[in-house]
């Protein structure tokens, strides 16, 4: 998606449509605008198999970078302390780091370095899971803990909704609508507890499915004799 303001033109690689016949067929088609003139990407989901067009947009930069352009405004941290020589800009940057819903990796030395800051702003892209320090920030908590360090919450955040790489219940819907033969069981584990259940429910209303919402630490096994599940 392609987003221009009066200060540029920002792409955003969501993979909201990822997975469908229609979004894996814009990988194969050129893109509607030139490569070039993108001031920066913004990434909401980098994990090598949800990563939307950005390997299409990736191979076309490698071109048009090769015919002697470039990208004054985008650098890519390669190195750790190429990261930790970010903590030094006080303003007038813009930091896109891998967040796995803030609770690993870079982005919370940024965040340990930034959240009290009331001049900053934290823009949250994408689900963040019950019990994440992304989370936390969503649901407006005034003090987070960082590297046992308590951090008070100075800066803005924001949050864009609706990026994800995951199917929502209508592209699920959709995609068991294509089974021809039922299963025999259908586990339904990737979710919150409330969306799970109502999941699970309309796919028993929907096609007589047997579903199951597993409970932490419940144990299922397959009898080869019986052709069947034991919980």
């Amino acid at each position: 998606y392609l987003v221009e303001t009066k200060a540029g033109r920002f792409l955003v690689d969501c993979g909201m449509v990822q997975g469908s016949r229609e979004a894996m067929a814009r990988n194969r088609e050129p893109f509607a605008f030139d490569v070039g003139t993108i001031d920066f990407v913004l990434l909401t989901h980098a994990h090598i198999d949800h990563s939307g067009l950005l390997p299409k947009l990736a191979r076309d930069l490698v071109e048009w970078h090769d015919e002697g352009t470039d990208l004054p405004y985008l650098h890519f941290t390669a190195s750790v302390d190429e990261s930790k020589a970010l903590n030094q800009i006080r303003s007038g940057a813009i930091i896109i780091s891998a967040s796995g819903m803030c609770n690993a990796g870079r982005i919370r030395h940024h965040l340990r370095n930034n959240l009290a800051r009331p001049q900053c702003s934290i823009l949250i892209t994408g689900y963040q899971a019950e019990g994440t320090l992304g989370r936390r920030l969503v649901d407006g908590a005034p003090v987070v803990r960082i590297f046992g360090d308590e951090i008070p919450v100075n800066a803005s955040v924001h949050t864009l909704n609706g990026f994800s790489a995951h199917a929502d219940q209508a592209a699920l819907l959709e995609w068991t609508s294509y089974f021809k033969t039922a299963p025999k069981q259908v586990f339904v584990v990737h979710g919150e507890a409330k969306a799970a259940k109502e999941f699970s429910g309309l796919l028993k209303n929907r096609y007589g499915w047997k579903t199951l919402v597993p409970e932490h630490g419940q144990t299922v096994t397959w009898n080869p004799q019986t052709q069947r599940l034991e919980s």
